[in-house]
């Protein structure tokens, strides 16, 4: 079985964790998060979220929402970065920055080898 993660997509092989019904969870600036945040207790497999601080389209307020909703779950993370606008990890995409989209892609390999990865098989430049 193969997961591929949104840009740059590493397609990996993977081990479903027992009892999980997910193997872990990698959000690409999920919106509307923060209006669920009673649901953050539902979440049982490892979950990493990333959001760019100047995006549009999740506010500081949501932000700091979807941080106090996981807050001290240890295998929930979740990362920002400042000056990101949304989207700011999409290649070729008119806000993509080079820099801090290679950090979001090695922080999402880096997830998925520690919670699931077998084996990556290719990730894209």
């Amino acid at each position: 079985m193969k997961s591929t993660s949104v840009s740059p997509a590493p397609t990996v092989t993977r081990r479903k964790l027992p009892g999980t019904g997910v193997d872990a969870v990698v959000s690409h600036y999920g919106g509307r998060t923060e209006q669920f945040p009673s649901e953050a207790a539902n979440v049982n497999a490892p979950f990493m979220t990333r959001v760019g601080e100047d995006g549009k389209y999740i506010s500081r307020d949501a932000e700091q929402s979807i941080k106090t909703a996981f807050n001290g779950r240890p295998d929930k993370t979740i990362h920002t970065y400042p000056g990101q606008a949304h989207a700011f990890s999409r290649r070729h995409g008119t806000r993509c920055d080079d820099e801090a989209a290679e950090l979001a892609s090695a922080r999402t390999v880096g997830f998925f080898r520690k919670h699931m990865v077998t084996d990556i098989v290719a990730v894209a430049p």
